[in-house]
């Protein structure tokens, strides 16, 4: 799996919509797990595709308290390609 580092402030400015080098791709939805929530973000760097993933715990009556804060200042992003996934679902006969 091939990896780079990144800037922590670049990657905080790209998942805040405040200004970066780096190019937003798409932003998935937060996945909610009770205290506890991640959203992933694809971007674009050199013509390559990568992921960070941002982790949150708290709530939104209590603030939260966001994973980044404890990132070193380079941060690990796996490179990625998009691929079809097909899925199957079970839905109501019509």
């Amino acid at each position: 799996m091939a990896t780079l580092e990144f800037r922590k402030e670049d990657l905080v400015n790209l998942m805040f919509g405040d200004e970066s080098p780096l190019e937003l791709v798409e932003a998935g939805k937060w996945g909610d797990e009770g205290k506890y929530s991640h959203k992933d973000f694809i971007f674009k760097h050199e013509g390559k595709f990568y992921e960070v993933t941002l982790d949150r715990s708290g709530s939104y009556f209590t603030d939260y308290n966001y994973g980044y804060e404890y990132w070193d200042d380079e941060v690990q992003c796996r490179e990625v390609v998009k691929k079809e996934k097909v899925v199957y679902v079970w839905v109501g006969k019509e």
